[in-house]
């Protein structure tokens, strides 16, 4: 792709043009628009364009669109190490561990001769100690104030002194109610229908406390709740009897809020059911049941007394129900089982906690039907089955709407679990908690916290532990056991160029003075120090490889990205310099490692080069076609467990995040960047062994999305026509 054009960085406050996106790094320093996508480098914490390396299979075929540049992939590996490995000639393989390359007789003179002049430069064999021995920091800091804090001194529109709501923005001045306002229990209805002779109708609705005294009612929960869909009751123009507009009034919308208060203090539950002729009790009943309403009306019935069943024009009983035989109305088998788990809850037989019951819940509510008035309707549904319900708010997203229902309520941290979860699809809903790894919520240990709500849907993170990826290879320090050997190699090699000036030294010497026998000394003494030092420069390449060389016992942490598969031994040479068998690939770091027994040592487990398994060729090949926006394929090399990773993503992710523990291992957030509104998006999920979290520092509080906004369209056009 072309280059794009970087604008300048600008002192804080300075912009060019006020009416251009900007970016504003954890320094304060505001950088103008740029087309491609960026990139915050670790060094400084600018914001810089998006260059990723590519395999040479990408490389050469240049069939797939992309938003950001890419670059040929070039070796990392220091300069006098790649001259000691070009030295020999070596045909190892993937597996071959500890292989001992082969003199190249025709490579060993030049190479010496290079590395010798280079030598003279004082420059260091392998890399540099960087960073304490930890990973680059992720340098990100989001300015912006939250959507909802947990914390309301934090709110824009809260003053900290005496917490009165300020002055609404042109941001959030649609939201009518402060952000901390609860919706009290309601402990009768407002209106109650009083069957009266005296009236034509045969009924007649007042509000409760006059009726209380009009008709002797002895008690707040001496009614009958009448359970029905208004699918069922239309009238000739097919609309429900009751206006759907009124849907709107806000006394209404909170009586809809706290049905399931109404629903708790009834004293019996009748349904009222309507239909064809040739439609079954049953199947009207299965109807009725599918509606989202439904679920906590039937969950919060009371326990005491069975549910009659009334069928439009008769007065007789169709059917006596038991909250028991709700799980029998259930569109699959699975939805059968988790409405069990539900009745029994409420039945006292199996005690959920509050993180299986509202994942439970949720499973249920978004298998059935409903006409959409407000983006969280289905939170609002759940908000019924909870303690503590937040206000309705009109302007909330789905997302929205969901993540303030579950900060206000003990939810045993559902929304830090919910975001390490790996879904099968980029376009599956925010609420699925179905996961690739195949465990279940209460199966991940969060280590990290939800402390706001953001824009665009995103939540804030804080205490996470993170670090950069590098997609371009960088020199990497080893650490090796220090032995005689190695120390004497050391000192042998860095003490060639010495011996190599000393006898220049000694020449320049006895060329200038007169007596022969003087002169004569100084030259047999140069000779002897040119003799040595070029014994020392034929074994430098043996030098280097001796005290380089060797068991890796750690190593400077780095993540580098390179867009494609790549090899493993293309990739520990472009590290290191020559294939040995350092790196592996992961075991069960994503969806596409894949392991083994190990043939020669039963019971040790390997992992094997994922691209072995014809459904990952088939996606790797797809991938080099791909259009901007679809799955590609990257690989990810840690130079802590000294493992590569294969994993799929529609973006380059720029960080991996520490969020979450599960089976042994951490799972790690891999995030692409939006410069424009400072998100980051979760690409995918990989699981990172634990060693790995000790080397990577705390990071600022993250503005994280799970779901890009392409997703979140697709998968509301998905729930809308459920």
């Amino acid at each position: 792709m072309d280059d794009c054009e970087m604008r300048p960085i600008l002192p804080m406050g300075k912009l060019s043009s006020p009416n251009l996106p900007y970016h504003r790094d954890f320094l304060g320093r505001e950088t103008d628009s740029f087309g491609n996508d960026g990139f915050i480098r670790p060094k400084d914490g600018r914001l810089v364009e998006l260059i990723v390396q590519c395999s040479p299979e990408v490389w050469t075929s240049r069939q797939s669109i992309c938003s950001w540049r890419r670059e040929e992939s070039q070796p990392g590996a220091p300069l006098l190490i790649r001259l000691a490995y070009w030295a020999y000639e070596t045909n190892a393989k993937e597996g071959d561990r500890g292989c001992c390359p082969s003199f190249s007789p025709s490579r060993w003179a030049p190479a010496c001769l290079a590395i010798t002049a280079i030598s003279f430069w004082p420059m260091e064999v392998g890399a540099k100690y960087r960073n304490r021995g930890f990973y680059e920091r992720f340098r990100y800091k989001d300015w912006t104030y939250p959507y909802d804090a947990r914390n309301k001194f934090e709110s824009r529109n809260i003053q900290p002194d005496n917490f009165q709501v300020m002055q609404m923005s042109t941001i959030t001045e649609k939201r009518k109610v402060p952000r901390s306002a609860k919706i009290e229990k309601l402990h009768e209805p407002r209106f109650l229908c009083f069957l009266d002779d005296s009236k034509q109708s045969g009924m007649n609705i007042m509000e409760t406390s006059k009726g209380k005294t009009k008709y002797g009612l002895r008690s707040s929960s001496d009614f009958v709740l009448v359970s029905f869909t208004g699918e069922q009751f239309q009238d000739d123009s097919g609309s429900c009897i009751e206006d759907t507009e009124k849907m709107f009034d806000p006394a209404l919308e909170h009586d809809i809020w706290t049905i399931c208060d109404v629903v708790r203090s009834a004293s019996s539950i009748v349904v009222a059911v309507c239909g064809g002729s040739n439609e079954s009790t049953e199947r009207l009943l299965e109807k009725w049941s599918k509606r989202v309403w439904i679920l906590p009306k039937w969950l919060l019935s009371p326990g005491h007394s069975k549910i009659d069943v009334y069928r439009y024009g008769s007065i007789d009983v169709v059917r006596k129900l038991d909250r028991r035989d709700f799980p029998i109305f259930g569109s699959e088998e699975n939805d059968r089982d988790l409405l069990g788990q539900l009745v029994d809850h409420h039945e006292g037989s199996v005690i959920l906690t509050p993180l299986e019951y509202i994942s439970i819940a949720l499973g249920c509510l978004r298998t059935r039907d409903t006409t959409e008035h407000r983006e969280g309707d289905m939170s609002y549904v759940l908000m019924g089955l909870l303690r503590q319900r937040p206000e309705v708010v009109g302007s909330d997203s789905a997302f929205q709407a969901f993540t303030r229902l579950s900060l206000a309520n003990d939810s045993d941290l559902l929304l830090e679990r919910l975001i390490c979860m790996l879904p099968y699809s980029l376009n599956d809903p925010w609420y699925s908690t179905a996961d690739q790894w195949g465990v279940s919520l209460w199966d991940i240990l969060p280590k990290c916290h939800v402390c706001g709500i953001g824009e665009e849907d995103t939540v804030i993170l804080d205490g996470i532990r993170g670090a950069p990826i590098q997609w371009s290879f960088a020199p990497v320090i080893i650490r090796r056991r220090e032995t005689l050997i190695r120390k004497i190699s050391r000192y042998t090699f860095r003490l060639t160029p010495v011996f190599i000036l000393l006898s220049l030294v000694f020449f320049i010497f006895g060329s200038s003075t007169g007596a022969p026998k003087i002169q004569t000394g100084f030259y047999a003494f140069a000779s002897a120090v040119l003799g040595i030092a070029w014994i020392m420069v034929s074994l430098a390449p043996l030098l280097i490889l001796t005290f380089y060389h060797g068991k890796v016992w750690e190593a400077q942490p780095w993540l580098f990205g390179v867009e494609g598969y790549m090899g493993i031994e293309t990739l520990e040479e472009n590290i290191f310099g020559n294939y040995r068998g350092r790196l592996r690939w992961s075991v069960a770091s994503s969806i596409f490692s894949r392991h083994e027994e190990e043939k020669n040592h039963a019971g040790f487990c390997k992992g094997v080069d994922p691209r072995k398994d014809p459904e990952t060729e088939g996606r790797i090949r797809k991938a080099l076609n791909s259009r901007n926006g679809e799955e590609k394929i990257f690989t990810l090399v840690d130079t802590v467990s000294m493992t590569a990773t294969l994993f799929s993503a529609a973006k380059p992710p720029i960080a991996a995040l520490v969020c979450g523990e599960e089976g042994g291992m951490q799972r790690a957030l891999l995030c692409s960047y939006e410069w424009k509104t400072n998100n980051l998006y979760r690409e995918t999920v990989i699981r990172m062994t634990t060693p790995v979290y000790d080397k990577m520092t705390l990071t600022n509080r993250v503005k994280l999305a799970i779901q890009k906004k392409s997703a979140r369209m697709e998968g509301r056009k998905q729930l809308n026509s459920t």
